[in-house]
């Protein structure tokens, strides 16, 4: 039987998670979606792709052990919803698409979600909540830590650590050894040959940090 399950936020990624969803039931019919929750009660009784948008996060209180899927990107924004769910009776799968290529040696945590066309090599850490997205390459030995996202075409070289709530923008290069500290922010196109610090912003090529907390 399908698992019933919610997507939360009905926004672009949401509608990706969508798609992702039943590209996985093509494979296999594992979910049945039951509708997008979103706090903009504007959305609410829309229909989007053919799915409903239920109501906002209190729909959720009374649901049951129902899945859940955070179709949301910016870790800020994830981790608030994140800490609002706990202590509620919800699953959060993993969803990763049929297309995804990965080693046997690769740990996917709790409601991370892995989009098509991602390639992760052997030795990886992927933290609950974490987004890969489009296109995005990972090496050996890589720790990707709890609500990270990585936007599409991210390539992360070996050895590689990402923090939490850290958010990787598109095209970013980042070199072997090097480290992003929890909840920075690394701007599209960056290339990091150095170590960005917690809660920093680095743009650029290379990498330079432009704020800092």
């Amino acid at each position: 039987m399908a698992t019933p399950i919610f997507i939360i936020g009905a926004g672009g990624f949401g509608r990706e998670v969508l798609w992702l969803i039943r590209e996985i039931n093509a494979v296999e019919e594992r979910f049945d979606v039951k509708g997008f929750i979103d706090d903009n009660a504007e959305m609410h009784g829309e229909m989007i792709c053919g799915v409903p948008v239920v109501g906002g996060n209190d729909v959720l209180a009374n649901a049951g052990e129902v899945a859940v899927a955070i179709g949301i990107g910016i870790p800020a924004v994830k981790q608030k919803i994140i800490e609002r769910l706990k202590g509620q009776s919800l699953q959060f799968p993993s969803l990763i698409a049929p297309d995804v290529k990965m080693s046997e040696y690769v740990a996917v945590g709790a409601g991370a979600v892995i989009t098509s066309g991602c390639i992760l090599t052997t030795q990886i850490s992927v933290g609950d909540f974490a987004i890969i997205n489009l296109g995005c390459t990972i090496g050996h030995d890589v720790k990707i830590g709890t609500g990270a996202t990585l936007s599409p075409g991210a390539n992360v070289s070996g050895y590689v650590s990402i923090g939490d709530f850290a958010d990787i923008g598109t095209n970013t290069t980042i070199i072997p050894g090097k480290s992003v500290g929890d909840h920075a922010i690394v701007g599209a196109g960056a290339v990091v040959i150095r170590d960005i610090p917690a809660k920093a912003t680095a743009v650029g090529n290379p990498a330079k940090v432009i704020k800092q907390g």
